[in-house]
């Protein structure tokens, strides 16, 4: 019955996902056909603004030969678009939530039916381990018949038992056929429609395939193609004739200019060459000379004569006045300075030159001085180095032997304060595991770090407190008297876990508190005491001499001592 249901399920499911689709193409091509249409209307209203000469906003032609006409009937709006591209949207996700839909109804039906399929083989094995062979519908007449033969073994309230529940199975047997004659018939009915359905999808075919342009689709493709290839051609030569027309018109555009230019200047060189005329006419006029004894000068000499002749009168001109300053400069640096007597100076060179021995001499003494020096120095380097090295290794040992002994100036940890520091790292990790818990995780105990260790008066060995609020360390003394408490009694019980661990033949399974929880709050002293119980439920015994009366109700076993007139008695109290 449950893969049935899922069975009519799955069919409106797949009824609901192919109106989904349907709905959803229909949308999509329109969406598509009306951004298609708002495409041209804006192409066209781009055309519209082109004009020849002008740049394209889009490509940056100047020249356009085919806009995009403009489209008939009003121009598509934006808003409207995405409307319908929306809509689209929607139908899709419909579509798909549909699919979805029909796909989990179908597993259902199958899963039903296997379900099914195998509660129907677990029946015919248990039918069979009884000797009854369930074979479709034969079963139940097998069932009848052993019953009647049973009936006629038995009694006869067995036999009417029997055979009540021989009827009641073939009733059911009857309604269960009843009911799987007319799901065949539904069957039947899905079936036609199936193939109606069917037929109809291979005629749309036949007259889809019989509608297409080509045979196949590698004939389409190559078709396709090849048209691509010729278009983008096409595309090379127009491009190519676009540059050169643009190559060409500002081409022209220039020839117009110069040819413009020439025109505006002709008139005025004309009037120029009248007025030079005029001038040449004049000046040889003037000379007393006619053309033809003019044409004869103007042969015989160069045009730059003239002008070769004034710079070499210039050139001499700035040469002579040159040495007049050299003479004037020469003069005004001999001054009233007497003319040099030769012997003189030939004396005073050979005075020079006697010197300049001696200095010579004196500076080959000093290079033999440098020499000996320069060997004396290797010599002495030789013998520096070994002595750098006995220096080096003696100050190594210094200082290890000052570090060792705590003798460095600004520290005082010796070496035995930097092993205990070990340990007492290791008494610590005991120790603050009680203590975190006993301030509800706020409060570590930590060593002062190394490069503090041996600063004033601290050994090396001091603590510190670091706050789990703050995200800081703080002195210890910073404690109150209740959390130095704690501490003190962290720092005892991670001792005494270091000692235990260490000297394993030492057995430290007793330990006694004396007084220290009156400075506790009634927080602080339940966390303590809780601590101290998890210990004692443990292989130690923890004895605590206190007079905090709220400390007693805590504590199950109890040595009280009373003193009264005749002394102090003792007594256990078990809680």
């Amino acid at each position: 019955q449950e893969a049935e249901k899922w069975h009519r399920q799955a069919q409106q499911d797949q009824q609901a996902y192919l109106t989904a689709r349907h709905d959803y193409q229909q949308q999509a091509e329109k969406a598509a056909g009306l951004r298609m249409a708002f495409l041209d209307g804006q192409a066209g209203l781009l055309a519209q603004t082109l004009k020849d000469g002008q740049a394209c906003p889009v490509c940056g032609s100047i020249c356009h030969p085919s806009p995009c006409p403009m489209p008939e009937g009003p121009v598509l709006d934006r808003d409207k678009l995405e409307a319908e591209e929306q809509s689209a949207a929607v139908l899709r996700t419909t579509q798909e939530q549909a699919a979805a839909q029909a796909q989990t109804s179908r597993q259902m039906q199958e899963d039903k039916q296997a379900q099914a399929r195998q509660h129907r083989t677990s029946l015919e094995e248990k039918l069979q381990s009884i000797g009854i062979d369930a074979q479709r519908e034969k079963h139940f007449e097998v069932l009848f018949a052993m019953l009647q033969k049973s009936m006629e073994q038995t009694n006869a309230q067995a036999q009417a038992d029997l055979a009540h529940r021989a009827k009641d199975a073939l009733a059911e047997y009857a309604r269960r056929k009843e009911e799987r004659s007319a799901r065949l018939a539904e069957q039947e009915g899905l079936v036609q429609q199936a193939n109606l359905a069917l037929q109809s999808e291979k005629a749309v075919l036949e007259s889809r395939k019989n509608s297409l342009e080509f045979a196949s689709l590698p004939e389409a493709e190559a078709l396709l193609r090849a048209a691509k290839a010729k278009k983008r051609q096409k595309e090379e030569q127009k491009n190519q004739a676009e540059q050169a027309q643009h190559q060409a018109s500002a081409s022209l555009e220039a020839d117009r200019a110069l040819l413009n230019r020439y025109h505006q200047e002709l008139p005025i060189l004309i009037e120029e060459t009248i007025a030079r005329q005029n001038v040449y006419e004049k000046a040889v006029s003037d000379m007393g000379l006619d053309e033809q004894a003019w044409r004869v000068l103007t042969k015989t000499y160069a045009r730059d004569l003239p002008e070769h002749l004034r710079r070499e009168g210039e050139e001499h001109r700035t040469r002579q006045a040159a040495a007049q300053q050299s003479l004037a400069v020469a003069q005004e640096a001999i001054g009233q300075a007497k003319r040099p007597v030769m012997e003189q100076l030939l004396a005073e060179k050979e005075e020079t030159q006697e010197n300049w021995q001696v200095r010579q001499k004196e500076e080959a003494l000093r290079q033999e001085e440098a020499a000996s020096a320069k060997r004396l120095q290797e010599v002495l380097e030789v013998k520096m180095a070994a002595r750098s090295a006995l220096v080096a290794e003696h100050a190594r040992l210094d200082r290890l032997c000052r570090a060792l002994s705590g003798n460095v100036t600004g520290g005082r940890m010796d070496l035995e304060t930097y092993v205990q520091r070990y340990y007492l790292s290791r008494i610590l990790h005991g120790a603050n595991l009680r203590f975190r818990e006993m301030s509800s995780g706020q409060f570590e105990l930590r060593m002062v770090e190394l490069n503090r260790a041996g600063e004033g008066k601290n050994r090396g060995l001091d603590l510190m407190v670091y706050s789990a609020v703050t995200g800081k360390e703080r002195e210890i003394g910073t404690l109150s008297g209740g959390e130095s408490f704690l501490a003190a009694l962290a720092l005892a019980l991670g001792m005494a876990d270091q000692i235990q661990q260490g000297a394993s033949a030492i057995d430290l399974g007793m330990m006694f508190i004396d007084e220290g929880f009156g400075s506790l709050d009634d927080q602080a002293r339940a966390q303590a005491v809780r601590v101290l119980q998890e210990m004692a439920g443990g292989e130690k015994l923890v004895g605590i001499i206190s007079h905090v009366t709220e400390l007693k109700q805590q504590i199950e076993c109890q040595l009280c001592v009373t003193k009264d007139e005749g002394g102090s008695h003792a007594r256990w109290e078990m809680g």
